[in-house]
């Protein structure tokens, strides 16, 4: 009968080196990771709260993105309203200086002039003021439907109401979005 001789001990010794080598897989992958857990087997309730968490992370880092995206609309929309703002005032004036005593018919009609250009350029900054292309002033401004599995948006977009302007001696003009026109004075 043939006697075969093995190496018991390289066999123990190759045995322990096969455990070290899975133990430093281990390790270095938790190290090069920044987790201590890297596998469900490591921790599982450790695991799913990792999970968790690391869901929730990424919804806050775009809830943030959101902000800063709504941050930058409300700014470009205050931008444009001031600008109609110093023309309405410059209207206001204009129309003061109309309704004066000493203005001739020719003055009037330079002022007249001035009040329809000026009409037009809230025209021009209310359809011209724009994020991403979507206009912001021009009453058009449409928010996302409501995500059904309630994730936020918007829902119908509400009638303009309309702006009372006091406008010289005449008292107050009622500015409203027209269908047609962007702005008609009642």
């Amino acid at each position: 009968m043939p006697v075969i001789n093995t190496n018991i001990a390289a066999n123990i010794a190759v045995g322990y080196l096969n455990i070290n080598q899975n133990s430093e897989t281990s390790a270095l992958a938790k190290l090069s990771s920044g987790s201590r857990i890297t596998a469900a087997s490591d921790d599982a309730a450790g695991l799913a709260i990792s999970t968790r968490i690391n869901s929730d992370v990424v919804a806050l880092q775009q809830a943030a993105t959101n902000a800063a995206e709504a941050t930058s609309i409300l700014q470009i929309a205050d931008g444009g309203a001031s600008n109609i703002s110093d023309i309405l005032a410059r209207m206001k004036a204009i129309t003061s200086e109309a309704a004066s005593g000493t203005t001739t018919d020719s003055s009037r009609a330079f002022i007249d002039s001035e009040f329809q250009n000026l009409l037009q350029e809230i025209d021009s900054i209310a359809t011209g003021t724009r994020y991403s292309g979507q206009p912001l002033l021009d009453g058009s401004f449409n928010t996302p439907p409501a995500d059904p599995a309630g994730g936020g948006g918007g829902g119908a977009t509400p009638t303009p109401a309309p702006v009372t302007v006091l406008v010289g001696a005449q008292g107050p003009e009622i500015l409203t979005p027209a269908a047609k026109e962007p702005w008609c004075i009642e």
